[in-house]
């Protein structure tokens, strides 16, 4: 049997919104709201940033959890990340951007993409961050760490094993604005290098 399979295609036009300083100390994630997406992940991450600096922000772009249907261990896992989300070391660093259909807008002040994911087969939504200039932190996902597949679809730069890997990979390209914009450019040329165009 022929199969033909279609690639994930990112419009890279629509992702050139210059970044503002202030983005620097901004983290991001696409489609954060379920137990997959473990956005556990990014508040352990969140909370150590802070804890030298509490400028640090998260902003979690896309729609809340489903107030119904969903399974036990769904709701579970929901029931955590708000009760861990109300903690004063992040309480108020977590801005909710809800669903949007105007992504780039919300990524354009993303200074850091974070991939959180227990597994993923690709990640589009980090990868449409760092098109954006959002200087990629992907966690090795668990599902798949045995295979190295996070460092197989990105590369071994952008992908951490532990929260304290991935703070330091942020404090290190945050040290200053011009090392941070090294990065960021960095990430927008590799990113197309790894995607098809949508042209």
């Amino acid at each position: 049997i022929e199969q033909h399979v279609v690639g994930n295609l990112i419009d890279f036009d629509r992702f050139q919104a210059p970044k503002s300083d202030d983005a620097m100390k901004v983290l991001g994630m696409v489609g954060w709201a379920q137990k997959v997406k473990d956005p556990l992940w990014a508040l352990d991450v969140l909370a150590r940033l802070r804890q030298d600096d509490e400028s640090w922000r998260l902003r979690l772009i896309g729609s809340d959890f489903p107030t119904t249907r969903l399974s036990p261990s769904e709701n579970r896992f929901a029931r955590a990340y708000r009760e861990r989300a109300m903690q004063l070391d992040v309480l108020d660093a977590i801005e909710y951007t809800g669903f949007t259909r105007h992504l780039e807008q919300h990524v354009a002040g993303v200074g850091f993409g974070l991939s959180t994911s227990l597994r993923e087969g690709f990640h589009v939504g980090a990868a449409e961050m760092a098109a954006a200039g959002a200087v990629p932190v992907v966690r090795n996902w668990p599902v798949y760490a045995r295979y190295d597949a996070a460092r197989q679809v990105f590369g071994d730069e952008w992908v951490v094993d532990t929260v304290p890997q991935a703070v330091d990979r942020i404090l290190s390209l945050s040290s200053d604005v011009t090392t941070w914009r090294a990065a960021s450019d960095e990430a927008r040329t590799r990113i197309r290098t790894l995607m098809p165009r949508d042209d």
